[in-house]
């Protein structure tokens, strides 16, 4: 899942926003699961801009991830994610795939 911003930094050239753009198109498909969301209206902090697009995004990934027969079911929490659970959870999956 890669969660890209919308709105072109004022200070990025024409052609380093293709290289960006184009890059970021190919992270999703490193996955066959794997796609691209276009938080419109945000610049490149889109998780304090629009934290709603990024929580979405984590919640896709975490509830599509099978579980193995050694997994025993757990039990899902009714507390809302919050945007610093978020954010702790994006940067460990970002660590993750590096």
């Amino acid at each position: 899942m890669v969660v890209t911003a919308g709105k072109r930094p004022p200070f990025a050239s024409d052609e380093i926003v293709r290289m960006v753009q184009s890059h970021q198109r190919s992270l999703a498909t490193l996955s066959p699961q794997g796609r691209q969301i276009v938080a419109e209206k945000s610049r490149h902090f889109v998780q304090r801009d629009t934290p709603e697009i990024v929580i979405r995004a984590l919640r896709e990934v975490v509830g599509a991830r099978p579980r193995t027969f050694a997994e025993p079911p757990q039990r899902r929490s009714t507390r809302a994610l919050s945007l610093a659970r978020a954010q702790a959870l994006f940067f460990s999956l970002w660590v993750a795939n590096y």
